[in-house]
C-alpha cells in the first residue's frame, strides 16, 4: 500500500524522545552558561580584554547577519537549497510522470480496466497535491486532515484493486466463453470419432470457472 505512505509519515514524532532530553539539557546548560558569561564580562568593564570582547562580538553579529542573509538566499521554494527542493520534486515527478504514463495506457489499451484508472488517478491527485504545496507555501493541514486523507487513500487504493482484480476475472471468464463457444461449434462440426475428445475438452473448460 504504497500510496498510504504519502500520508503516514504525518503520524510519525518529529524526535524521538531521546532527542528531546538531549536538547532540553543542553539548552538549560546554555542557559547557565550565558548567564555566567555576563558576570564575567560585567566585571571585567573597563579592562582591555573587556573592549577586545566587545570588538569582536560586534565583527561577530555582523558576520553572523550576514550569514543569515546568505542562508535566506540560498533558500529555494521554502526548502533550504537548490539540491533538497531537486530531490523532493523529483521524487514526486517521477511518480507523477509513471501514473499519468500507465493513465495514459490504460485508456488507450485498456478502457474497460477502471481499477488501474482509480490507482494511477490517485496516484497523480497526490502529485498535484505536493507540487501546490510546494509552489504555493500554503499552511499545512492538521493530523487530523492527515488521518481522513489516509483513510480516504485506503479506500481508493482498496477500491483500485478490487476493480482491477474484477477487471482481470470478466476478463478470464469472457475468454472462457469465448474458448466455451469455439469448443461446442467445433464438436458440432467435428467427425464422430474425434467428438469424445472434443467432449473432452469442453468439459476441462467447464472445470476451470
Amino acid at each position: 500500500m504504497c500510496a498510504i505512505s504519502f500520508y503516514s509519515y504525518q503520524f510519525l514524532d518529529e524526535r524521538s524522545e531521546a532527542y528531546s532530553v538531549a536538547l532540553n539539557s543542553h539548552k538549560a546548560a546554555k542557559k547557565e552558561r550565558t548567564k555566567i558569561n555576563k558576570e564575567i564580562i560585567k566585571n571585567s568593564e573597563g579592562t582591555e580584554l573587556y573592549n577586545q570582547f566587545q570588538t569582536q562580538n560586534k565583527k561577530t553579529n555582523l558576520l553572523w547577519s550576514h550569514f543569515l542573509k546568505v542562508k535566506n538566499n540560498d533558500q529555494f521554494f521554502g526548502f533550504k537549497t537548490l539540491k533538497i527542493f531537486s530531490k523532493e520534486f523529483g521524487v514526486f515527478f517521477g511518480f507523477f510522470m509513471y501514473a499519468l504514463f500507465n493513465l495514459y495506457r490504460t485508456f488507450r489499451y485498456e478502457r474497460f480496466n477502471i481499477g488501474i484508472k482509480i490507482y494511477h488517478s490517485f496516484i497523480i491527485s497526490v502529485c498535484v497535491f505536493y507540487f501546490f504545496w510546494i509552489f504555493q507555501q500554503f499552511q499545512d493541514f492538521s493530523k487530523p486532515i492527515y488521518f481522513l486523507m489516509t483513510i480516504a487513500a485506503a479506500y481508493f487504493v482498496f477500491l483500485a484493486m478490487h476493480l482491477l482484480f474484477k477487471n482481470k476475472k470478466t476478463k478470464e471468464e469472457r475468454l472462457r466463453a469465448n474458448l466455451m463457444e469455439v469448443a461446442k461449434f467445433t464438436f458440432k462440426n467435428t467427425k464422430p470419432e474425434k467428438r469424445e475428445e472434443m467432449l473432452d475438452l469442453i468439459k476441462e473448460i467447464a472445470a476451470n470457472k
